[in-house]
């Protein structure tokens, strides 16, 4: 069954997000994350949606190197979000 999403500033401001921000909500400072904090509103993400901390637990043995990448590829011009 397909819902109907009605438009809205807030979810508007959503889909207008470039990729960058999006990465910092995804990478949450390489913590779990359940839930999204965004204009005010709270998202809640289902139990299949992984966020970058699932990826870091998946291959342990390469966690340093994708942090670094992360650090160096996507965040680093990213401070200013």
């Amino acid at each position: 069954m397909l819902n109907k999403v009605e438009s809205s500033d807030w979810l508007d401001k959503l889909f207008q997000m470039n990729w960058i921000e999006l990465f910092n909500y995804y990478y949450n400072n390489e913590k779990p994350l359940n839930k999204i904090i965004f204009e005010n509103k709270e998202i809640f993400l289902s139990y299949e949606t992984k966020s970058f901390y699932f990826l870091l637990k998946k291959y342990k043995n390469l966690r340093q190197k994708i942090i670094d990448i992360a650090k160096n590829v996507y965040l680093n011009d990213s401070n200013e979000f």
